[in-house]
């Protein structure tokens, strides 16, 4: 039984370790799209009323 234990226990935290990488791309990525929307920001030109 203990060595089921272990193989769940180890199984458990890989799932956990690729879970949080995965959580840190999706950071990453919001955080790299946080910054492009910004600099759209300052680069966009107001709309005339012609």
């Amino acid at each position: 039984m203990s060595v089921l234990n272990l193989l769940c226990s180890i199984l458990f935290q890989r799932a956990m370790t690729e879970g949080y990488e995965r959580l840190r791309r999706v950071e990453t990525l919001h955080e790299e799209l946080d910054e492009l929307d910004a600099f759209a920001w300052l680069t966009h030109q107001p709309a005339t009323d012609e």
